[in-house]
């Protein structure tokens, strides 16, 4: 498995992980503040790295968790038909 696979391998784990997270501790119900903290905390040092050098269009699109994770799933999977 070369790099990039496993990077798309890993995030596809990651976020399977993640939306289970989210029900269990009900992330959902928490101000979307508290969501986008959250998600970088979880991510680990790696993906942190990952997450601070991302370009956003502007800060409202930072502040968006659905935009964090379209951004992660670009970055790591590419485009998809």
């Amino acid at each position: 498995m070369d790099v990039k696979e496993n990077i798309a391998e890993n995030w596809k784990t990651f976020k399977q992980a993640w939306n289970n997270y989210e029900i269990i501790m009900n992330v959902r119900q928490q101000p979307e503040t508290y969501q986008v903290a959250l998600f970088p905390h979880c991510i680990g040092s790696e993906a942190l790295k990952i997450f601070n050098g991302m370009s956003f269009d502007n800060v409202q699109e930072k502040e968006k968790l659905e935009n964090i994770m379209k951004k992660f799933d670009k970055c790591t999977i590419g485009k998809t038909n």
